[in-house]
């Protein structure tokens, strides 16, 4: 049965102890906690903070965010295969190419409502 987390703070290594998939979350906030070894597919998000996230080649797929909030997150490639993201604001979120020079695929990507400030999408030291 999927984990429900309601109004949690997430520090540090706290969200590596938990399996993340198809779990609910309300009214938490993730502060600058590494999450490289979690998968958040077919998660849902309502009312979350998200500040100083890695979510760096991040198995998202299916992630539903409603009325979240981004600040500083790193998606460079990021699965997000049908991720939606409703009346969220990101801000200075980072979508632009891995370290490989992979693109981070926002095609199947839904932003409904979303306000995107100073969010980067493709590398910016190209040559």
């Amino acid at each position: 049965m999927p984990a429900i987390f309601q109004s949690q703070r997430f520090t540090n290594s706290d969200v590596n102890k938990y399996e993340l998939n198809s779990c609910l979350f309300s009214d938490c906030i993730f502060d600058g906690c590494p999450m490289d070894r979690s998968h958040l597919s077919e998660s849902s998000f309502f009312r979350c903070e998200f500040v100083g996230i890695d979510f760096y080649w991040m198995l998202m797929d299916c992630a539903k965010f409603q009325n979240c909030n981004f600040t500083d997150v790193d998606f460079r490639g990021a699965i997000l295969t049908e991720a939606i993201f409703s009346n969220c604001r990101l801000v200075r979120c980072d979508f632009s190419n891995d370290n490989l020079g992979g693109k981070t695929d926002l095609s199947s990507v839904e932003f409904k409502g979303t306000e995107r400030i100073e969010c980067i999408y493709e590398k910016s030291n190209e040559a």
